[in-house]
């Protein structure tokens, strides 16, 4: 219920057709994907919380969580289409003459 009305966040308009169903399912699919992400640091991130060392916790953790966190909160499509974006413009970088 609340994916079907996420464009009332920002004072927009109901998307119709197929933007509503893109909307509908990049939402639930970015907030599925962060909890799941969730779901697996969370072992060992209890783990970690009682020890005196970190050994445990791995850098493949906090990328995980970093995931998960943009994911629950619903910037995870956009984040997505940004770092693609990034990424063709830093691609097409070297292959242009100065």
């Amino acid at each position: 219920m609340f994916a079907y009305h996420a464009w009332n966040i920002h004072g927009g308009e109901k998307p119709k057709g197929a933007r509503l169903i893109q909307q509908l399912f990049l939402n639930f699919l970015g907030s599925f994907v962060g909890w799941v992400m969730l779901w697996i640091v969370l072992p060992n991130l209890i783990k970690s919380v009682g020890s005196p060392s970190l050994e445990k916790f791995t850098a493949t953790d906090i990328l995980l969580i970093i995931v998960a966190f943009i994911g629950i909160t619903g910037y995870l499509p956009a984040a997505l289409v940004r770092l693609a974006m990034n990424l063709k413009d830093f691609i097409k970088l070297p292959t242009q003459n100065p």
